[in-house]
Order: C-alpha cells, then structure tokens, then sequence
C-alpha cells in the first residue's frame, strides 16, 4: 500500500500525533511517503502524483483538508482527513472515530464514501482570478471577520479562540447583497452569507439543519440580522435543540447548483476557516458533485451506503 501524507505542522495543538497514526497504519511492504508545508498554496505541487498512491492523507486543520481534497478532485485516489487542526469541523462532520489508532484501522478497512466539493472562485487585489476548494463553509462578511480576529489567538485558546472573536464583534458591517442562485437574482441587507455542505460548524451548534454532502447541491445562508447579537437567542437555542439548527427568521437557507455574489460595501472572504487575504467579494461558488473519495468507519451515518475497498 502506497500512501502520501500531506502534513502541516502549524495547524493546530495534535500536529504531533500523525507519527503515531502511521506506526498504527503501516504494514511490511508499505510506502508511507510525508510531505510537510505550511502554506496551502504548496498543496497543488505536492500532491502533483496523488494519483500514483493508493491514498492520501491530509494531516492538518479543515484549510489544509479541504485544499488537499480539491487538489486531487480528479484523481480518483480516496482521501483521509487527519484531524490535527483548531476545529476539525470535516471530521466532525463525518462523525468517523479520531484516535490515531482508529484512524489507522480505517483505513485499512474502512469504506469510501463520496461527497461532493464547492469551488469558489474571486479575484485578487493584484487583478488575478484564484480558485480555492471548500469541504464544510466557505463565506463573506461577519464569518470571515471572525476568522480573521481569531487568527492570533488559535495557539493559545484554541477553537475557543472563534467564540471570543465572534463576541468581540457585536456590530460587524451591514452589506447590501445582490446574487445570482442558479439563475435567478435575489438580494438583501444583512451581515454575511455563508455556503456550506455541512450544518454542523461547533460543538452542539448545527447552523443548517438536514444538509446532505452527498445531493450535488450547496447550502447557502443569508443572515439578514441588524447585528451579531440578535443572533446569540437562536444560536443557544440551537445547541439545546437536541440538533434541530439554528431557526430565525433572519436567516434564509437555499439550495442550489452556483451563486454569484456582489456586495456593497465589499466584504472579506473565507474558506474552511481560511481567511482570504488581498481579496475581497464579489466571488462565485458552484457545487461540484461526488469530487471526493474519502473513507469513513461504521460511526459514521454515511458507513451504511458506502462502498468497500478494493483489494490490495
């Protein structure tokens, strides 16, 4: 078994436990080849021979994940998510065991399961188009404000760091939104808007109720609040729902294909908890079906409809 690790060393406090992932996994006549970066920019270089292994891990926090899944979108090679970040919300998400241990079994024996990616693509402040991957949410405005102000307090607080910056924010900038949903215009005032696959972005905390990885379609969120602390109600209202998601009317979900967005004034970007630097909106997202192969344990809801492995 040939497997390719792609590590980053600076994404969070279990950076060190990927050694013992691969004691565990490793059998005679294995190749486990590491990889280390600290920039996600170099992920589309390292994994350049992705399809030559017969996995590849992605050691690091949900950033580095959800690069290393669009890298090798079409590739065919399945992809493990190594929970070594701040929050983790990928694996979380996919409800599969995390102990090194476990992590190692499943691959090995573990199932594959496909899930789909979004893309999202904007122009940078030097004129250039970028196109970023993202596997749980990305956004524009108060989620990426958050992400932004938590960036130096990670070492130190952890994923504590996103609560304590989102209260540091009480009256983030109001936007005017105007987008495009599969073709057809909307627009709105509010304080950001959010594209996800996944509802779950915090311990207890579903912002999306019922989003389904797997149905070719994005989740996106308008949150069309006067201020961030109108949201503090339904958001602990929702951790004590038993997981029913956070339910205000101020925040309207829909479901589509690709976005268009523009906004006055411009707001900041994120991607999985990546802030976007020298940039900032209009951008577009599009759903890109089925793109990830990733393995997944009998704890996970998607386990049941998963495929086996193939031999080795």
């Amino acid at each position: 078994m040939r497997v390719l690790v792609i590590h980053n060393p600076s994404s969070g406090p279990h950076t060190g436990d990927i050694e013992d992932f691969v004691r565990s996994a490793a059998q005679p006549g294995d190749e486990f080849v590491i990889r280390l970066t600290t920039s996600l920019d170099d992920i589309g270089p390292m994994t350049a021979d992705a399809g030559s292994f017969d996995a590849v891990v992605a050691s690091g926090g949900d950033g580095t994940v959800s690069s290393v899944a669009y890298a090798i979108r079409t590739t065919g090679t399945p992809m493990m998510a190594y929970p070594s970040g701040t929050a983790n919300l990928f694996v979380n998400n996919l409800g599969v065991a995390t102990e090194p241990s476990a992590l190692a079994r499943t691959l090995r024996c573990g199932r594959l399961a496909k899930l789909d990616l979004g893309e999202l693509t904007y122009v940078d402040d030097a004129g250039r188009e970028r196109v970023k991957g993202f596997q749980v949410m990305a956004g524009t405005g108060y989620d990426a404000s958050i992400m932004k102000e938590s960036e130096g307090l990670k070492s130190q607080f952890g994923q504590l760091s996103y609560y304590l910056s989102a209260f540091g924010i009480p009256n983030p900038t109001r936007a005017h939104f105007d987008m495009t949903l599969d073709g057809t215009a909307e627009s709105f005032d509010g304080i950001c808007v959010l594209v996800g696959q996944w509802g779950w972005v915090g311990p207890q905390f579903q912002l999306i109720p019922k989003s389904d990885p797997q149905d070719g379609l994005l989740d996106v969120a308008m949150v069309k609040t006067q201020n961030a602390t109108s949201l503090i109600a339904p958001v602990i209202g929702s951790i004590f729902s038993g997981g029913q998601g956070v339910v205000d009317h101020n925040i309207e979900v829909r479901h589509v294909r690709e976005m268009e967005l523009r906004c006055d004034p411009p707001l900041p970007m994120q991607f999985d908890g990546e802030v976007i630097h020298g940039a900032k909106t209009p951008l577009r997202v599009r759903a890109l079906p089925g793109a990830l192969t990733t393995f997944v344990d009998e704890l996970s809801p998607l386990y049941a409809t998963a495929s086996e492995q193939r031999a080795r």
